[in-house]
């Protein structure tokens, strides 16, 4: 899912407001999967989840301004 957002938020003509939460949701969503993959938890863990939850609704936000203006 982190590579596919990656690719998708790389669209031609994609609005940088909404490809830039895109990718930084890619960024955080494998960080997470690093965490996990070691076997983190704690904060680390916690704070990873925070953050890919809070690019998730900058997201769709992004994504139901957008379509608005369409």
């Amino acid at each position: 899912a982190a590579g596919a957002a990656l690719d998708a938020s790389r669209t031609p003509g994609l609005p940088p407001e909404v490809a830039d939460p895109m990718q930084s949701w890619s960024l955080h969503a494998t960080k997470l999967m690093f965490i996990m993959g070691i076997r983190g938890g704690g904060n680390s863990l916690n704070d990873a989840a925070t953050d890919l939850n809070t690019d998730a609704n900058n997201v769709q936000t992004a994504c139901a301004v957008a379509m608005s203006r369409a």
